[in-house]
């Protein structure tokens, strides 16, 4: 029952996506939401999207509020789809994007420096 839930859902995201006058931000959620929808039903890794929605994601909209929850899903779904809890067996090059990922989220999330009032 779940499978055509999913399946209904992540047809609806794809319209979406495909249509036009949508936000940064809002294609942003959409791509998050399809990345979770196929993170957790679609078995096969023969071509995984997945990881480019949930990248996509974070990437239009690394301040939105589901950016660090997009970036914990896709480090789970590839840790995972290497084979290791601990990640031993993942490449350098994916450990450098992951990297680049959550450093644009933190970037993000820093608050603004402080600015001294200058005196009139």
């Amino acid at each position: 029952e779940r499978f055509i839930t999913d399946l209904v859902a992540s047809s609806l995201l794809l319209q979406f996506i495909d249509g036009t006058g949508h936000s940064d931000a809002e294609l942003a959620e959409a791509f998050y939401w399809l990345g979770v929808v196929e993170a957790r039903s679609v078995d096969s890794y023969w071509i995984p999207q997945a990881e480019f929605h949930l990248e996509a994601a974070i990437r239009l909209a690394p301040a939105a509020s589901f950016a660090e929850d997009a970036y914990a899903v896709l480090e789970e779904y590839v840790v995972l789809g290497y084979g290791g809890v601990a990640g031993a067996d993942l490449p350098a090059d994916v450990w450098a994007k992951l990297s680049e990922l959550r450093d644009l989220i933190a970037a993000e999330r820093k608050p603004p420096k402080a600015t001294k009032a200058r005196k009139g």
